[in-house]
């Protein structure tokens, strides 16, 4: 017949009534209030991690490099160099094959025009600075603006370019060619195998003129795209709670603007990382250090999230005997007869956090200082008022009405003292202050029980994302 409550941390004195049947003597719906709002956020933060992990992906696999080559301005060129040394001059005397020659070496494939009909046409068109349409997805956008010689990447198993390394030998890192065509002089190309170590794939790595597409390199960003779409959808689809009629709950428009809080929070703590190293892998190898500290603060997005969840699904009504409360955690009946008095309640800020602003404004400078001050008087002062049930036993629970600015947060909760008076129970003039950071009836929002699953849920989930981008 008694059992503590599920919903707010063990309150000895807090007696949850239910009858042989079940659920028999609460509100019709208010037991299964909210069951998807811990799921709706979860969902959307693993939507999001995976999708921006999947956005910020860059392949390391290696790709081939092919540009078209002027041998002839490339010749003349070794002399207008200034301080041109003796083999430079020696270089710029030879005749155009023997100069390919001494250039090449051994990384020299001659080829037959007449074998390669397209793909000659493509390199005619490159000298001229124009890019061929089936070739458009293997040139950068911004190479074709800039008006600089376009180059054409390709993966190394890919037609035409495919097998060509092993015809000159497999041991080098660029290739020359030379297309012979009938009745006019040789075509000159370059091809550079780039094996895209993860340092080189950062930002700051070099001009963004000299790497590949981002299609190529970027591959599963649209799949990040659908991921975080998805995301987005699940929690504007998922069930809402029903409202039992006359509940008091809080501001659905509040809820929404604190889990905006909590996405911004968690994607910039979380995207950072990738950002400043370049790419998901980059994020978890090279920067690893960095992206732990990120990390760590993106997953204070989780307490957010839990409180969220919370205040989103909680609603309280006021029997004749009793205040009936249930959120997606559960539910709890508090009967009147429970509650030896009530109190006005003021939150205050934590002293050790009136400390630390302290101590911010005396070493901050500039704007910062300004910034500083203003937490301080805010600090200063009554952060909200409510309602405190002294229980019986010396436990307490407390309620909060209004904010700072004197805006509702429990809609209908004002009618709270009207119902407590009615009920007989005694009220004790004198406000009582409070300086828990939490705002959550009788409980902290740090409770390990629901903050364990969530976390080992995304770590989890991430985990397989991070092997799987290895074995891509």
């Amino acid at each position: 017949m008694l059992k503590q409550s599920h919903l707010f941390r063990e309150v000895k004195a807090i007696r949850v009534r239910k009858s042989d049947a079940g659920t028999k003597d609460l509100p019709g719906g208010l037991e299964s209030s909210g069951t998807f709002e811990l799921w709706r956020r979860l969902l959307l933060l693993l939507s999001l991690a995976v999708g921006f992990w999947l956005f910020a992906y860059a392949s390391p696999a290696p790709l081939v490099r092919l540009e078209g080559v002027d041998m002839q301005r490339q010749q003349r060129r070794e002399i207008e160099r200034p301080f041109a040394t003796e083999t430079q001059r020696q270089l710029a005397a030879l005749p155009l094959e023997a100069y390919v020659q001494a250039i090449a070496g051994d990384d020299l494939l001659m080829l037959q025009g007449a074998a390669w009909p397209e793909f000659t046409e493509a390199l005619n068109l490159l000298e001229r600075r124009v890019v061929p349409k089936e070739w458009k997805h293997r040139v950068q956008a911004e190479t074709l603006k800039s008006g600089y010689t376009p180059r054409i990447y390709f993966h190394p198993e890919e037609a035409p370019v495919a097998g060509w390394f092993s015809h000159a030998g497999g041991n080098t890192d660029s290739l020359y060619l030379v297309i012979e065509n009938q009745g006019s002089p040789p075509t000159y190309a370059k091809l550079t195998y780039l094996p895209f170590p993860l340092e080189e794939l950062r930002i700051g790595g070099g001009s963004a003129l000299d790497l590949p597409p981002s299609g190529m390199i970027r591959r599963a960003r649209p799949f990040g795209y659908g991921v975080m779409l998805a995301g987005l959808l699940m929690y504007g689809l998922l069930p809402r709670p029903r409202r039992y009629k006359g509940a008091i709950t809080h501001p659905r428009f509040k809820v929404w603007l604190a889990d905006v809080a909590m996405v911004m929070l968690f994607l910039v703590f979380y995207a950072m990382p990738f950002l400043i190293s370049g790419g998901s892998l980059q994020a978890v190898t090279i920067a690893l250090p960095l992206t732990v500290i990120f990390w760590g603060m993106a997953g204070l997005s989780l307490w957010i999230m839990y409180i969220n969840a919370w205040t989103a699904s909680f609603e309280m009504v006021v029997t004749n005997d009793s205040l009936a409360m249930g959120s997606y955690r559960g539910h709890v009946v508090v009967p009147f007869g429970e509650v030896e008095s009530f109190q006005p309640v003021v939150k205050e800020s934590p002293r050790w956090m009136r400390r630390m602003t302290w101590l911010g404004f005396l070493v901050s400078k500039g704007s910062m200082k300004f910034l500083m001050a203003s937490q301080l008087v805010t600090g200063a002062g009554t952060m909200a008022q409510g309602i405190r049930l002294n229980l019986r036993g010396g436990d307490e629970m407390d309620f909060w009405i209004t904010d700072q600015w004197q805006q509702e947060m429990l809609v209908g909760g004002s009618g709270l003292v009207h119902h407590l008076e009615t009920a007989g129970i005694p009220r004790i003039p004198q406000p009582a202050t409070d300086r828990k950071l939490s705002y959550l009836p009788a409980s902290g929002a740090w409770q390990k029980s629901p903050m364990v699953v969530p976390l080992l849920v995304m770590l989890a989930v991430m985990g397989i994302v991070i092997s799987g981008s290895f074995l891509m």
